[in-house]
């Protein structure tokens, strides 16, 4: 089994739901591992509309939207 981990600080401001997505692309078992219909069903994807299950929390202002490409 792979092993990893959501260390914090780096991972603190990250969401469950998008812990959990990462999570299941990231499994060595082919089996186990999302499919493309899972991706677009799973919580973090279907929802992403919703301010909550942003990747980040809203409270991570640091970006600047205009300096982006």
């Amino acid at each position: 089994a792979a092993k990893f981990s959501f260390p914090s600080p780096f991972w603190d401001g990250v969401s469950d739901n998008a812990k959990d997505f990462i999570t299941r692309l990231l499994q060595l078992d082919v089996a186990r591992r999302f499919t493309a219909t899972q991706v677009l069903q799973h919580a973090w994807i279907s929802s992403a509309h919703k301010q909550d299950d942003f990747l980040y929390d809203d409270d991570d202002d640091d970006v600047d939207a205009d300096t982006l490409p």
